[in-house]
């Protein structure tokens, strides 16, 4: 499976630098909004949208240059980085950046990730949820890391609190419901909580701070343009 996100990243971002015709056609296929654009349009929409944003924050103009669901990530105290869509298989999102970083979701949880200082090989259910909106919701899984000296581990995950709240993202006001978790592995030693601002009606996870990795701090996630429009997000 990584291989074949490999595939789509490489493809993707190869064509990020040159905008060969061929790629700028699977981006098209990856709109929000599910509309054409002119090539030229696409052209000068991407290269804008890969360059300038650096460490400044990603701004709502920044995101309206982008025709394409995306995803705005920072690792730890670092800088925003952005990701656009680079494919869907069944219910995984495929995130991907010209800074050759991916990001791989499953209902807005993290579950691989590619060309970070500590990657997540996998991180696949064994039982219960992917994603609770109810306190005592229960799941287990395994993760699967490319470390040597632990390739693979056990984790338990249980819903602690669940809370209503209005988020503001881009200006946007989204009511959402504030998930609390808690995880831990016995066979790493590692305990840690996850949040996740999610809204009730859609399930669209908007904003997310996971672990991912023993070594990597904290992962922070807001969606700037979704790939399904939310219900109840206010302009």
């Amino acid at each position: 499976m990584i291989w074949q996100i490999r595939s789509q990243a490489a493809h993707l971002l190869a064509c990020i630098i040159p905008l060969s015709l061929g790629c700028i056609a699977a981006l098209a296929g990856c709109s929000s909004g599910g509309g054409s654009l002119s090539t030229g349009s696409l052209v000068t929409t991407v290269r804008g949208a890969f360059h300038g944003i650096g460490t400044s924050p990603i701004t709502r103009e920044d995101v309206k240059r982008i025709p394409f669901a995306s995803l705005g990530y920072r690792v730890g105290g670092s800088a925003d980085e952005l990701l656009v869509l680079a494919g869907k298989r069944g219910d995984e999102l495929v995130w991907t950046s010209s800074a050759k970083i991916t990001i791989v979701t499953q209902e807005g949880r993290i579950v691989r990730t590619i060309g970070l200082q500590h990657d997540l090989e996998s991180l696949s259910l064994r039982e219960g949820l992917a994603v609770g909106l109810e306190p005592g919701t229960a799941s287990t899984w395994i993760m699967s890391f490319h470390d040597p000296d632990k390739s693979s581990a056990m984790l338990s995950c249980r819903v602690i609190s669940a809370e209503s709240e209005i988020i503001t993202t881009l200006q946007r006001r989204v009511p959402v419901t504030r998930i609390d978790e808690t995880c831990s592995s016995a066979d790493l030693q590692w305990h840690f909580e996850n949040h996740y601002w999610i809204d009730p009606a859609t399930r669209l996870m908007w904003r997310s701070e996971q672990h991912t990795h023993p070594k990597l701090k904290i992962i922070r996630t807001e969606v700037l343009r979704p790939y399904a429009p939310a219900v109840g997000a206010e302009e």
